[in-house]
């Protein structure tokens, strides 16, 4: 038993420090904002696929760098830049754009 722990805590060190050391990658993201969160600063979109990394579908996300309020009003079609970093999703720089 006393060998266990230290590699239990030695497994738990390295899966906590690969989410913190993952790079973040930026994609283009396109769509149509469905609603917008004031509380949690998050909006809900219908987006375009992202090829090579997601299919189209709805999805929340977490808007940084400005307020939900600030940018465009729900049933708009946008662009912004969508962040990833392991499990963590969040947009940036979403504006209008013209659209079907």
């Amino acid at each position: 038993m006393r060998h266990i722990l230290p590699v239990i805590f030695l497994l738990a060190l390295f899966s906590c420090s690969r989410e913190t050391d993952s790079p973040i990658e930026t994609y283009r993201l396109t769509g149509k904002i469905l609603s917008r969160d004031a509380t949690t600063n998050r909006i809900t979109t219908d987006h375009d696929a992202i090829p090579g990394f997601m299919e189209a579908m709805e999805m929340a996300y977490e808007v940084r760098g400005a307020s939900v309020k600030d940018i465009p009003p729900v049933n708009s079609r946008f662009e912004a830049v969508l962040h990833v970093k392991g499990s963590e999703y969040w947009v940036t720089d979403v504006r209008a754009t013209a659209g079907p």
